[in-house]
């Protein structure tokens, strides 16, 4: 049961990089925000920056939490944060608020990784 919840877990999580692909014409659409595709490509690659730091510190803070947490305070930090981007007031907000989703989707899969190959049999 566990290693079918991380691998759902890992799915959410690369939808929730998918799904800025598939809204960024609609933000382009929004005239306050005054967005160009240089700015939307610099948004989208905040997720990517967070997802490094994310991984980064997914190791040192899974052996103080322990996997299981470390999976689930990822999962709650990209769940609500990616939620919190759906009512960004602004650009800045929004990229912040996806930067900080990110580093919640780059701690996940390694601590779901981990987790996985200690409970799967080694054949």
């Amino acid at each position: 049961m566990a290693v079918v919840t991380c691998w759902l877990l890992v799915v959410f999580d690369g939808y929730d990089l998918i799904i800025y692909g598939t809204v960024q014409s609609s933000l382009l659409a929004i005239d306050d925000w005054g967005l160009t595709p240089t700015t939307m490509g610099t948004i989208g690659s905040l997720a990517f920056v967070g997802m490094m730091i994310g991984a980064l510190a997914a190791d040192r803070l899974s052996y103080m939490l322990g996997r299981r947490r470390m999976i689930l305070a990822c999962s709650i930090i990209f769940s609500s944060l990616t939620v919190l981007c759906a009512f960004a007031s602004n650009p800045l907000v929004f990229g912040a608020l996806r930067l900080l989703a990110g580093t919640g989707l780059g701690g996940l899969v390694p601590a779901a990784n981990a987790m996985v190959a200690e409970l799967v049999p080694q054949r």
